[in-house]
């Protein structure tokens, strides 16, 4: 059986359990922002992520390191005031800050 992920969400970044050989692999999210991020688990295959402030940048990482196997990824972003919103792949040894632009200086923090 092949990894498989589902997710989805209903503001910005989402994700949740990955299925591989028959075990159920839990993901987290890291939250660099609590204070302006909420992460709301529904349950095996849906989280919601909310943004509060508006007009800051924001980036949701999803704590897991895909290294093999074919893997699925779904999200629904609604509600979006200047209609930017993205997923993205970085390696696993990037940081990403509260309140960074993710397509500014991508490599700055890389090991």
């Amino acid at each position: 059986m092949q990894p498989n992920i589902r997710s989805r969400t209903n503001s910005s970044s989402p994700h949740t359990p990955a299925i591989q050989n028959r075990y159920c692999i839990q993901n987290d999210f890291i939250n660099p922002d609590p204070l302006d991020i909420e992460i709301t688990k529904i349950d095996k295959e849906t989280t919601i992520i909310r943004k509060k402030e508006k007009y800051q940048y924001s980036v949701v990482s999803l704590e897991k390191v895909i290294d093999e196997g074919i893997w699925q990824f779904e999200a629904q972003f609604q509600n979006i005031s200047l209609k930017y919103a993205s997923i993205g792949i970085v390696k696993a040894s990037h940081k990403i800050l509260a309140n960074c632009s993710p397509h500014e200086n991508p490599g700055l923090n890389d090991d």
